[in-house]
């Protein structure tokens, strides 16, 4: 979206986040069944399962570690296929849906080198998802955020996540037709932000959901602190 662009600018100068050569052991799994910008919530919520944690009980095979700074590691729940590289280079590794799943297309994106900020809080860089596009940026991208931010913990960092609606797809690559539902769950891990997006076609199947807080709760760094 419009806001990666811009944040991937601030890092630039750090690692490319490429899957490492273990990042694809679970493919082969069986499908199971620097802004404080605002925008109003949503008169209208969607249905997807409103969130009450960022994590769940980790399960599913191993990936990574990925080339971040942290070497990230997670585990992925069964029946996530690992998609093709995308070419942003903020994308670790981006997960298409079980196919027994609703609202498909749904994919998941894991995400790093969206930029330091030492001074912001996590719901200050949350925002920049959601805050308007700029007059010289990509409006077509705008989101409209369902409820309200929610704070929470991922691997000891402090996390928020938002629920949003688009017409456009917000993960790389696309997700073919809108309207889509989606949320992201933003960290931050020495002032380094981290990200997943969950997004799926017209709503979010809430076992797609629990995975991707599965995902988030099985989230390491390799790399100590």
């Amino acid at each position: 979206m419009a806001i990666a662009i811009g944040l991937v600018a601030v890092a630039g100068c750090g690692r490319v986040s490429q899957p490492s050569a273990n990042v694809t052991a679970f493919v082969s799994a069986t499908p199971s069944a620097s802004s404080t910008a605002s925008s109003s919530p949503s008169a209208s919520p969607t249905a997807s399962p409103a969130v009450t944690d960022c994590v769940a009980q980790p399960t599913g095979a191993a990936a990574g570690p990925f080339r971040d700074n942290f070497h990230v590691a997670v585990r992925i729940p069964n029946g996530w296929m690992a998609q093709p590289p995308t070419a942003s280079e903020i994308d670790m590794l981006v997960l298409a849906a079980p196919t027994a799943y609703s609202n498909q297309p749904t994919k998941i994106a894991l995400q790093s080198l969206i930029g330091r900020f030492t001074s912001q809080t996590v719901a200050d860089v949350a925002a920049m998802w959601y805050a308007p596009a700029p007059p010289n940026g990509h409006p077509e991208f705008n989101v409209t955020l369902v409820g309200q931010l929610m704070h929470c913990t991922v691997a000891g960092s402090a996390a928020a996540v938002f629920e949003y609606t688009s017409m456009r797809s917000q993960v790389v690559g696309g997700n073919g037709a809108g309207p889509f539902a989606g949320y992201m769950f933003v960290f931050l891990h020495e002032g380094f932000a981290y990200a997943l997006r969950l997004e799926g076609t017209s709503d979010v199947d809430p076992q797609a959901l629990q995975d991707a807080k599965a995902i988030l709760g099985s989230w390491t760094w390799a790399v100590p602190s």
